[in-house]
């Protein structure tokens, strides 16, 4: 499967378009490919996920969960309350781990972005052009980098 197939899937898991699964796909993917290792079937990898209770947060776990193969059904994710964009991968036979952040200003960035604020005057993300979203952005600078 290939990364714009597994974005479309994950936001089909996910149920809506918003840039927080996004970013939950990137980050879950390059964990993935930091560790050299594919998406668990099983419980081989397990996963951390340090986000707040806000929606957004919950958001970028699914996204993490769908990329990952690491769910709170399987029991090899667990959730962290520090409120940060952030996810840690571990592969358990080798005890070999990465964890990914998504930087203050990256975050600074997606708090001002057209997105946030349509999202902040109560626009739902299903009202939104897919070409207007924050996620295509997101996305396409993870496509641009993975192919460098």
């Amino acid at each position: 499967m290939d990364d714009k197939e597994i974005l479309q899937k994950a936001l089909e898991f996910h149920g809506h378009r918003c840039w927080a699964s996004v970013a939950g796909v990137r980050v879950g993917l390059a964990a993935l490919n930091k560790l050299r290792v594919r998406r668990s079937g099983g419980t081989e990898l397990f996963g951390i996920v340090e986000t707040g209770e806000e929606h957004g947060g919950m958001c970028f776990g699914d996204g993490v969960q769908y990329t990952t193969g690491c769910t709170f059904g399987k029991g090899n994710i667990q959730k962290q309350p520090y409120g940060k964009l952030a996810f840690t991968l571990i592969e358990k036979e080798t005890n070999r781990a990465v964890r990914v952040v998504f930087t203050s200003a990256l975050q600074k960035q997606i708090a001002t972005s057209a997105f946030m604020q349509k999202r902040a005057a109560g626009i739902p993300p299903m009202k939104f052009l897919w070409r207007n979203k924050w996620n295509w952005l997101i996305w396409s600078g993870m496509h641009r980098r993975s192919k460098s």
